[in-house]
Formats: structure tokens, sequence, C-alpha cells
């Protein structure tokens, strides 16, 4: 089992799985990705954590070669399989030729026991010459299954590099995106300055236009009150003067 399956079946994201093993996010992150090997330390935290036995090493590069593996035995069955099924055929009717010769010297064996012997060690001879041409074809179907696994393992070699290929280029990849995303934060983060910088200078000049326009009409209304009370003033005198004049005027 790899991190990201165990952290998958664990339902956690990255950080948390990462806590839990007391280890940085950055670490699992990495693993994940293949830019790290999986080391004795966090195989160990894993084990200690979750009970679970995680292979210490590249995993994605162990995943290759174990596909490699299976393609090569894959391969190498068929060709196996039919050497041994030729090795048996060749076998039997070996057998059956030099049971059928022995059948036939012991027929002609009360004819004459020099005829006899002579087939005999004919039957012999072409025995060993069946047997040395079965041996030397099952040595040629061996010949023929090593040259094959030979090929499969090659090609499970170019299966490993181009997977490790692929693992470093996604890795540049995620490398360059991650750059892009940090001068994008980068760039915002100045912009977000700079229209805060600006809603302040505004806001200062609002409060400062507000304040004028207030003291202005505090001002305005001081003097409206200025008048107000002198007027007041004014009215009560004539008043005054009036009620003396109408009570007082008529005696």
């Amino acid at each position: 089992m790899t991190i990201k399956e165990l952290r998958e079946e664990k339902k956690l994201s990255q950080v948390a799985f990462a806590k839990s093993i007391g280890v940085s996010s950055s670490t699992i992150g990495d693993i994940e990705r293949g830019r790290s090997k999986v080391s004795e330390k966090v195989a160990e935290a894993v084990k200690n954590v979750y009970g679970e036995e995680i292979e210490v090493g590249w995993t994605g590069a162990s995943e290759a070669a174990a596909k490699a593996k299976d393609k090569a035995d894959a391969a190498v069955k068929p060709v196996k399989e039919k050497a041994e099924k030729k090795a048996a055929a060749t076998k039997q009717k070996t057998e059956k030729a030099v049971k059928d010769s022995k059948k036939k010297a012991a027929a002609t064996k009360s004819k004459t026991a020099a005829a006899a012997k002579k087939a005999e060690e004919k039957a012999e001879a072409k025995a060993e010459e069946v047997k040395a041409a079965v041996e030397a074809k099952a040595e040629k179907a061996e010949t023929v299954k090593e040259t094959a696994e030979e090929k499969v393992a090659e090609a499970g070699k170019e299966v490993v590099k181009e997977v490790e290929a692929a693992v470093s280029k996604a890795a540049e990849a995620v490398k360059e995106i991650e750059a892009k995303a940090e001068e994008a934060e980068a760039e915002a983060a100045k912009k977000a300055e700079e229209l805060k910088k600006s809603a302040e200078i505004e806001a200062e000049q609002v409060c400062k236009e507000i304040k004028e326009t207030v003291e202005k009409t505090v001002e305005t209304g001081k003097v409206v009150l200025k008048y107000a009370e002198q007027g007041a003033k004014a009215a009560a005198s004539q008043i005054a003067e009036f009620v003396t004049q109408f009570l007082f005027g008529k005696k």
C-alpha cells in the first residue's frame, strides 16, 4: 500500500495525515508527487499510527518494476509451455519408438540371435539418436526461453525509464505551477496594498471635506443665531413700548 492509498482510505487531507504521523505536509506532498522517496522514518511512523506496512523507497519505480515483471512473466509463459509440451510429446514418441523397436527385436530374436542382437543394437542406437535430438530441442527451447526473458527484462527496464521520466516531468510541471501561483499571489498582495493606500487617501480627503463643511455650517449657524437674538431683542423692545403706550397712553 502507498502513502496516497492509505491517506485516501482514511479520508484525510495531506495536512491532517502529515500531522497524525508527525511530519510536514510538504513531505507527504513530495512523496505522493514522486519528488521524494518514502524514508524509513516515515514508514515506521505510519506503521506505529495506522498499523500498515509502507514500502520504503520510490513508490512509482516499484510499481513500474512490478508491472514490468508481470509483463515479462506473461511473455515467457506461452514460450515455456510450448517448449514443455513439445519436449513431452517428443519424449513420448521416443519411448514409443524404443518400445516398438524392442518388441520388434524380441519377435525376430527367435529367428536368429545375431539378427536380434543387431536389431536391438540398431534400436538402441536409434533411441540414443532420438534422445540426443530431444535433448538438443530441449536445449534450444531453453535458449529461446532465456532470450525471451532477456528481451522482456529489457522491455521492463525501458518501461521503468519511461515512468521515471514521466514522474520527473510531472514534478517539474508542479514546480512551475507553484512558482506561477506564488508570483500571482505576490502580485495580488501588491495590488491589494495599493488599493488600501488609495482608499485611505480618499477616505482622509472625504473626512477633511466633511469637517470643513461642518465647520462652515456651524459658523453660519452662529451668525444666524446672532441675528435671531438681535431681532428677538428688538421685537421684545417694540412690544414692551407698544404695551406701555397702550396701557398708560390712554390715561
